[in-house]
């Protein structure tokens, strides 16, 4: 790690008196919050890194509560198909073509076969380009 110049060590030292000041008021606001208010109330040019960095540096920043994390885990079955067009997903993506300039792609999946049972290349999109396809 680099060292500081004095003249860092000295801004560094106002910042945080800002940072302590206002997280006195709202001890559990994130380092986003204070940068807002630091730029925004206290009219000080500065980086959100900057602030991240020298909360991080002070234990300023708020703990994660191990307590309070969600569980990821699916209270429900996963249903999948028993045979060929049970069921169909949609996919689409829009693509940068040389000569050509941005094309939209629309694909239809079959979720059972995972094969491609329709799809659509073009310059505009609309929710009628596959109704009437056959």
């Amino acid at each position: 790690m680099r060292r500081e110049t004095a003249a860092t060590v000295e801004r560094n030292r106002q910042i945080v008196t800002h940072i302590t000041e206002g997280k006195a008021d709202h001890p559990f606001r994130g380092y986003q919050w204070v940068w807002a208010y630091l730029k925004y109330a206290d009219n000080l040019e500065i980086n959100k890194k900057r602030v991240f960095r020298l909360m991080q540096k002070r234990k300023r920043l708020m703990q994660a509560d191990a307590k309070l994390k969600a569980k990821r885990t699916s209270g429900r079955i996963k249903l999948r198909p028993d045979r060929p067009n049970q069921w169909c997903g949609t996919d689409m993506t829009k693509a940068m073509v040389t000569g050509f300039g941005w094309m939209y792609i629309i694909v239809i999946l079959d979720w059972f076969t995972k094969k491609i049972v329709e799809y659509y290349i073009g310059e505009q999109c609309h929710g009628e380009t596959l109704a009437g396809s056959p």
